[in-house]
């Protein structure tokens, strides 16, 4: 099948360049550390204010909830300003960063294995920027729209069902509802992944110019398309039962320093494994794209 053929492809691909899956973990290790120190002093001038805190060791519930978004408001301050810049920050750097790899990936589908140079992976950062930042806005009022879509449908079919349902029937039309904004908004990141294919491709800047042929190719292939995004996502779900079953088991091993040196390591290397994940996205629908149009 060429979905299995173009998803085995892709990891081959991210394999070859597994330099770019380094890089991207990096990037999120030094923007979570950037985050932790203010959300760190935040939560701390919060939880101060707040008498259940005292037995937050102890249990929490939701009057600890309750109490912590009453003292919130009391928290305001620098930190929480630089906590909002840092998330700014860190979306224009990984939008900024995004374009250098997929341009990486292209060349390397282009021109097979190449070595690793930095001012070409740069370049393409800075060259892609301003049209993955557009994809990216664009994207998000697309969110919005299939938010406001799902609603719509999940309403319809809470109507046709009716109130007097049982239990089960209402977590039916519960879990219904769930995988319908799960598709909705599937389709939706598929998009933004094929504009930044038909971007990096084409070397077309204007978005309305390939809103249109990115959406007919998404239609025109609809069963290789989704069903390729929706084996990597099924993949990623499988990997991340797994991790969260790991750490459950750990959890029931006597705390020791060896035990949280485990966790800290587990956690990392999951977290590696998302990024190298995620590019395996990228390549995989790169490699689809091209096997029904040869880019080469």
């Amino acid at each position: 099948m060429v979905m299995w053929e173009a998803f085995r492809n892709g990891i081959a691909r991210v394999w070859e360049n597994k330099i770019l899956a380094l890089i991207l973990f990096l990037f999120k290790v030094f923007f979570a550390f950037c985050l932790l120190i203010p959300a760190y002093y935040m939560f701390a001038r919060t939880f101060s204010l707040s008498p259940l805190a005292n037995n937050f060791l102890k249990g929490y519930d939701f009057s600890l909830l309750v109490d912590f978004f009453t003292y919130w408001n009391k928290s305001i301050g620098l930190y929480r300003v630089l906590f909002l810049f840092i998330i700014l920050i860190s979306i224009l750097g990984y939008i900024f960063l995004s374009g250098g790899l997929w341009g990486a990936l292209f060349q390397n589908l282009r021109e097979g294995k190449q070595r690793f140079k930095g001012e070409k992976f740069f370049g393409d950062c800075g060259k892609y920027f301003w049209s993955f930042f557009k994809i990216f806005i664009f994207i998000c009022v697309i969110y919005i729209l299939a938010f406001i879509l799902g609603m719509l449908i999940f309403s319809l079919i809470q109507a046709i069902a009716g109130k007097e349902l049982s239990v089960t029937g209402h977590v039916l039309v519960l879990i219904t509802g769930l995988v319908i904004f799960a598709l909705l908004f599937m389709l939706v990141d598929m998009w933004g992944d094929y504009l930044r294919i038909y971007r990096v491709t084409s070397e077309e800047k204007k978005l309305r110019v390939i809103l249109k042929p990115s959406l007919r190719f998404i239609f025109r292939n609809f069963g290789r398309t989704v069903l390729l995004y929706y084996l990597l996502s099924l993949i990623l779900l499988g990997t991340l039962i797994a991790y969260l079953g790991l750490s459950k088991i750990l959890h029931f091993i006597p705390a020791d320093k060896l035990l949280i040196l485990s966790l800290f390591l587990v956690q990392q290397a999951y977290s590696l494994f998302r990024s190298f994940y995620r590019l395996v996205y990228y390549s995989s629908q790169l490699v689809l794209f091209d096997k029904l149009y040869d880019l080469r």
